[in-house]
């Protein structure tokens, strides 16, 4: 009877006549290369769908005057802006290098429509939605302003007085001053006065804060504060002789009027006060019966007043 032949593969060729252990290793090789082929695979599509979602900006805008701030912020890395008007020629930004940016366009006259796309490094792009915006020369939003204006408080060449002067890059709206515990003086800017508004004041007899607040026409605004020491005013003396009245009145600075009441009723004013005197005599003739006398000396607006009486 012929010989029946084994059906298993003396060579050890099949892996079902591998031995066990080398049959495990065989398989766990088998499975990693599925694996890593799935993982290729996987990166290859997640690539192919990041590039129609890539990069993950977001665009702000910002409109001053005939200037258009685009904004760009986002994950990845930019490396090109492109930007057109109305469907016209494409501008391209090249060389940006950063994920967050702004850029300042020019804007057209006129109603506009902007379309604004984004590339970044590994090539992605994204389209943003279209803005839509105009510009005409009577707009009353100031082209890219955003400087405030700038004040200074300063003493004037005369001691009485200091002088606040307020300044801006384009035009100012208005100032206002006060002393603490007043109401604000506001001081609108005109014409000749869009981009300087100077201002000289008495200082204010003691120790005073002035405070400054200046807006401009963009809204920027700027405030300061500065403590002035003002003259304590002019110093009034009075004294008998012959008959009289002797008033002296002296003064750190200039002593430029003096009004006197006698008796309450009759006023009269200083004459003959020579410029510049820091110290000054008048005499005021006593009369029969009760003599009263009050003295008003002045440094500009600071005052002193002084009252005396005599019986003759």
């Amino acid at each position: 009877m012929n010989q029946i032949l084994s059906t298993n593969d003396k060579s050890g060729n099949s892996i079902l006549g591998l031995k066990p252990i080398v049959r495990f290793f065989a398989i766990i090789l088998i499975i990693m290369a599925l694996i890593f082929i799935g993982q290729s695979g996987y990166k290859i599509y997640s690539s192919t769908k990041y590039k129609k979602e890539f990069p993950r900006a977001k665009l702000q805008t910002e409109q001053f005057g005939s200037v258009l701030n685009l904004k760009f912020s986002g994950e990845k890395i930019l490396s090109r802006v492109d930007y057109s008007w109305n469907d016209g020629n494409i501008t391209e930004v090249k060389g940006i290098g950063k994920a967050n940016i702004d850029i300042d366009i020019d804007v057209p006259p006129g109603e506009n429509t902007l379309k604004v796309s984004a590339v970044d490094v590994d090539g992605n792009k994204t389209q943003f939605e279209k803005v839509n915006v105009s510009y005409t020369e009577s707009d009353v939003i100031y082209e890219r302003d955003r400087t405030e204006p700038e004040i200074s408080i300063e003493k004037s060449a005369n001691a009485k007085k200091f002088v606040i002067t307020v300044k801006d890059n384009k035009e100012l709206d208005y100032i206002s001053y006060y002393w603490d515990g007043e109401q604000p003086t506001v001081v609108n800017a005109t014409e000749e006065t869009k981009t300087e508004i100077v201002e000289e004041l008495a200082a204010q007899k003691g120790t005073k804060t002035i405070n400054v607040k200046a807006v401009d026409k963009a809204g920027n605004e700027n405030t300061k504060s500065r403590t002035i020491v003002g003259s304590e005013g002019p110093k009034i003396t009075a004294s008998i002789k012959d008959d009289n009245f002797v008033i002296k009145v002296t003064s750190e600075n200039d002593i430029t009027r003096i009004v006197y009441v006698y008796n309450e009723t009759e006023e009269k004013e200083v004459e003959n006060i020579p410029k510049g005197a820091k110290e000054f005599e008048f005499k005021v003739p006593l009369k029969d019966g009760e003599n009263k006398l009050k003295i008003n000396a002045y440094e500009e607006e600071i005052m002193t007043e002084y009252k005396c009486k005599k019986t003759k």
